[in-house]
């Protein structure tokens, strides 16, 4: 039996610390372990695979504006909406029905 394989894109989002999110939201969060062993296997796997990394954004590099639709004024389509896998790792929360993550800078 063939089976087709189709390589996808993806981009990967990491955040390990959180220093400047304690600082100015109030809210504790701990500095997370093993989010680039998590984010660099993915990525290993999947680019091993045969797939495309698209972006690989660390720290303070991750930025909310990424992930919030276009319709806002915001980059989602250049970014998260670009590829077929996003991947992110983060604090987070749901409030209300609505999920919030946590980010360690406000852009």
């Amino acid at each position: 039996m063939d089976v087709n394989v189709i390589a996808t894109d993806f981009g990967i989002e990491g955040i390990r610390y959180f220093d400047a999110f304690r600082a100015n939201s109030g809210y504790s969060a701990d500095d997370l372990t093993y989010v680039f062993n998590i984010c660099n296997g993915l990525d290993e796997k999947l680019r091993g695979s045969g797939d495309t990394r698209q972006f690989y954004w660390a720290n303070n590099d991750c930025w909310e504006i990424d992930l919030r639709s276009n319709n806002f004024g915001v980059t989602d389509d250049s970014w998260s909406d670009n590829v077929d896998l996003f991947f992110i790792l983060t604090h987070g929360t749901n409030e209300g029905g609505n999920a919030k993550l946590a980010y360690n800078v406000n852009i």
